[in-house]
């Protein structure tokens, strides 16, 4: 194995990974700072190899040898199970032996809840509560629990336990942040600084892990299940398991408000790493069947709140950080249980009706108005913001727009009953701001690309907004750069799937509005078929009518002019690309065969108009 896929197990990261770990076990916390920093720059190691993956055409996975592995030539070969096991350990232990605030001397638990999530065995709480005080007791580096079930339950244990200390946070008519999470959260910064970063390698780890899932040779038909296995599918077990999507969603809720007297930034940052590993271990097109079991959790168990707590958080005053990783979740649980929506607008409900305000926010709302703070907040700058690293503006209002077509996927119609429209109509002019905004930041582009998803499918209303507000124009020249990226910038390679994505959008865009607003499509053909060009075109179609032959070619169609582009589309191998480009030109021509002919050549033509019943195809 090792041979065929060199550098893949016994890989520096999970080695260097689990050295830093016992390391940071043998050692006082107080004076651990250079171990932290260990731990640190292999997060920022691993995360740079994650960026170089995405913007790889073809992912390898550490195919050479590191600096680390050539002064270490006998290195033991680390796997991913072992580092996960250490790094739950060292998670747990912290929280244990140097958290006062999270575990008291008296753990508490409840009769009603001393229940094994993933068994529903009951009577095992207390047994944990003795072995966690004896073992705060002990100074042994060796690993605390033997096997996956032990780790779950003692993770689900200490969850409880948080939540039953910061279930007051939310008790009071307003939302508050004066003392409650003081009391709860950690006193040492060190130790604050070291859960965040634990915290962050387990987020890595999980991401790592499916790396290397990815590249398992797919199974023949003649191999058994465990045959063509290299990688262990369940190596990450230990940090996605049901105990400790508790401890990550307990440990997210009680570091989720902002503004408090000291330590704010830590905070949110030990936040936003909880909520990355909620992601991550309820990933809901992941392979790891752990994952999958998280998410029926998540969203369906009592025991979790998952869906109450997510309530809860998109009506705190989050960062953007914590808030834009909020959206990942949350689309991840509408995108894959769409029916969820109504529960979390339920809970919301009933978060406020607890409190003395009037507004009755439910999801949609919150995303509208979030969605319109990104887009249109002055502070600290102008969007998108000139902090790239700290301003995620951008990103944010591109993660809700993706949120909001999930949710318009799973409620449809129901979205445009008259509880919305109002919030709909605010939409529609959002949506029309992003469209003007200008394309020179990549930030803002790639927000105005996601805007398109939600405008493929727009109520009619929305053409209204975009034709009166000016919006086709900005349209026309996103047409113009995704035409070039797919076509000039390839070289002429038009075809694949990536490059469908690139271009289809827009395309459905452009067509659904000419097709609904006459005056949107005088606009948009007079952009694609210049006015002062007509002369010349008419011309040479009178001389082609006078002839006995097809015009097999555009009558008038340089290379390099958008129409020259367009027409490239109407013979792509994607389907749908191949269509809707057609079918734009079609309507442009306002379907006549005769006009479509001369504008695009019979040679181009040919398709749709034997899908329109012009032109007789050969079958087969």
């Amino acid at each position: 194995i090792l041979k065929q896929y060199p550098g893949i197990m016994s890989s520096h990261f999970t080695t260097t990974l689990l050295e830093t770990i016992n390391l940071i076990k043998t050692h006082d916390i107080s004076v651990s700072e250079k171990y932290f920093k260990s731990l640190t720059s292999w997060n920022d190691e691993i995360e740079t190899f994650f960026l170089n993956q995405n913007q790889s055409s073809s992912v390898q996975v550490h195919s050479s040898k590191t600096s680390y592995e050539k002064d270490n030539e006998e290195v033991n070969i680390t796997t991913v199970e072992e580092a996960a096991v250490g790094l739950h350990d060292l998670l747990i232990r912290t929280i244990i032996t140097c958290s006062p605030s999270l575990i008291n001397s008296s753990l508490i638990i409840h009769s009603d809840e001393d229940t094994n999530i993933s068994t529903g065995n009951t009577g095992r709480s207390q047994q944990w509560e003795a072995r966690i005080l004896k073992y705060k007791e002990s100074n042994s580096s060796e690993t605390m629990f033997k096997t996956n079930e032990e780790s779950n339950e003692i993770a689900y244990c200490i969850a409880r336990n948080i939540a039953s200390e910061s279930k007051s946070i939310f008790s009071n008519d307003n939302i508050s942040t004066k003392g409650a999470l003081q009391e709860v959260v950690l006193a040492e910064e060190n130790v604050l600084v070291l859960i965040s970063q634990l915290l962050r390698t387990s987020k890595n780890l999980i991401r790592y892990n499916r790396v290397l899932l990815s590249q398992q040779p797919k199974k023949t038909n003649k191999q058994s299940d465990n045959e063509n296995q290299i990688f262990n599918i369940d190596a990450s077990q230990r940090l996605c398991c049901l105990g400790m999507t508790q401890l990550y969603l307990n440990l997210l809720e009680i570091n989720s408000i902002e503004y408090q007297r000291s330590r704010a930034i830590i905070r949110s940052d030990i936040a936003k790493y909880c909520c990355i590993n909620l992601f991550h271990a309820t990933f809901g097109h992941a392979i790891e069947p752990i994952s999958k079991k998280a998410l029926a959790a998540f969203v369906q168990n009592e025991a979790v709140s998952g869906i109450s707590t997510l309530a809860k958080l998109l009506l705190l005053p989050n960062t953007t950080h914590v808030m834009l990783v909020l959206m990942k979740l949350l689309h991840n649980i509408v995108g894959n249980v769409p029916d969820k929506v109504r529960m979390i607008d339920a809970e919301l409900e009933k978060i406020c009706n607890k409190t003395t305000t009037s507004a009755q926010p439910n999801l949609f709302t919150i995303l509208v108005s979030t969605l319109a703070w990104c887009i249109r907040s002055k502070e600290p700058a102008a969007f998108p913001g000139y902090d790239i690293d700290n301003d995620k503006r951008a990103e944010l209002a591109t993660e809700i727009i993706n949120v909001l077509f999930a949710v318009r996927n799973g409620q449809g119609s129901s979205l445009l009953n008259s509880n919305y429209q109002e919030v709909m109509t605010q939409l529609g002019i959002i949506l029309v701001d992003i469209l003007h905004l200008p394309n020179q930041d990549t930030r803002v582009y790639e927000c105005k690309l996601s805007s398109l998803i939600l405008l493929m499918d727009a109520p009619l209303e929305f053409t209204k907004y975009i034709y009166i507000n000016n919006g086709i124009p900005p349209l026309l020249t996103m047409l113009w750069i995704q035409l070039n990226e797919v076509i000039i910038k390839n070289e002429g390679e038009v075809q694949g799937k990536s490059a469908a994505a690139t271009i289809l959008p827009i395309l459905i865009v452009l067509n659904n509005l000419s097709l609904a607003r006459r005056e949107v499509k005088k606009i948009v053909k007079e952009y694609i078929f210049p006015p002062e060009l007509e002369q010349n075109f008419t011309t040479k179609m009178k001389e082609q009518a006078e002839s006995s032959s097809k015009n097999m070619k555009p009558l008038d169609s340089p290379s390099g002019t958008t129409r020259w582009k367009l027409i490239k589309l109407m013979t792509y191998t994607e389907s749908n690309v191949k269509r809707y480009a057609s079918e734009l030109l079609w309507n442009l021509c306002n379907g006549d065969p005769k006009e479509f002919v001369a504008r695009t050549g019979f040679g181009n033509a040919v398709h749709l108009l034997g899908v329109r019943g012009f032109v007789k195809i050969p079958q087969g």
